[in-house]
């Protein structure tokens, strides 16, 4: 009905309507809120419901925040990758590659929406409105990790620890995004260790398919492979007690710099430190080998 306030409207008990009211300095006469023009058969539409509004404005607003945060970091690339003083063919370049940018990323946001449920009838305004607010978090997160640190495996494989949540989100009896906040704190709180070992294996796998190439820390010389480099000897290297918890595990059989030939250190591309052994026997055999191949030549 009417009501002196902010939107005019207010949700009130009917048994009040044509009954003057006072607030403050005003008087008015409360009258319940009907539509215009009514609909077939006489009847009129029935008053809004304001939980339904107050739902539906919380989603737009998310939905605005989420837009007008990318946009302001298209805004500071532009700034900083000097697109006002760009030639015609440089922007139309840039604005190519951002326009591919920006439907990729809203194709995750629909995966992960389907991922999530959150796009079902299941799931009302209100519901929404949760995800979208807490994609626009994430996204925030994800920007700020990558800009830190853009080796990390929460940056190399944000989207995929993304998409492995939402789909433990809504494996659940009760969908994440229509959970009480305390339930959704204590779902989180219960994931820890699951998304832990999730990041392990993304890591693993990472580091399996992005071997090393000959010559760097971390290269094999697994069977008769040797390492290319005399600065490198073959041996184990084991991760430093703080990153074992991230995924770093001991590796056999790889070359890593050494002044001494006995030991030494380095760190892989997600920033792990390892602390590493030279296999002295395998490399008294490589040198030896090297030796003969060199004293051979000169004969």
């Amino acid at each position: 009905m009417s009501w002196p306030d902010a939107n005019n409207t207010r949700c009130k008990p009917i048994a009040i309507a044509g009954v003057e009211k006072t607030v403050g300095f005003t008087k008015f006469t409360p009258t319940c809120k009907v539509d215009a023009k009514p609909t077939p058969g006489g009847t009129t539409v029935k008053p809004e419901n304001a939980k339904q509004d107050l739902a539906a404005g919380a989603l737009a607003a998310a939905k605005e925040n989420l837009g007008k945060f990318y946009d302001n970091i298209l805004k500071d690339k532009k700034a900083a990758e000097g697109y006002a003083t760009m030639d015609a063919a440089a922007k139309a370049k840039f604005d190519k590659e951002q326009a591919a940018t920006k439907l990729k990323r809203e194709a995750l946001w629909k995966e992960l929406r389907t991922a999530a449920k959150a796009d079902a009838s299941t799931c009302g305004d209100d519901c929404k409105a949760i995800f979208e607010a807490d994609l626009l978090k994430w996204g925030k997160a994800l920007y700020e990790t990558c800009k830190a640190d853009a080796k990390t495996i929460d940056c190399r494989e944000g989207e995929k620890i993304k998409k492995a949540e939402e789909k433990a989100r809504a494996a659940g009896t009760k969908n994440y995004y229509l959970m009480t906040p305390t339930e959704r704190e204590a779902f989180t709180t219960a994931r820890k260790t699951e998304v832990a070992k999730e990041k392990s294996s993304l890591a693993a796998a990472w580091l399996k398919s992005n071997v090393p190439a000959a010559g760097k820390d971390g290269s094999s010389c697994a069977g008769t492979t040797k390492c290319s480099k005399d600065t490198l000897c073959c041996g184990t290297s084991k991760p430093k007690a703080g990153d074992v918890g991230k995924g770093a595990t001991s590796l056999t059989k790889v070359c890593v710099t050494s002044k001494d030939k006995k030991t030494g250190s380095w760190k892989n591309d997600f920033g792990w430190s390892y602390d590493h052994t030279c296999d002295i026997a395998k490399n008294l055999i490589a040198s030896g080998a090297a030796f003969a191949t060199a004293a051979y030549a000169l004969m």
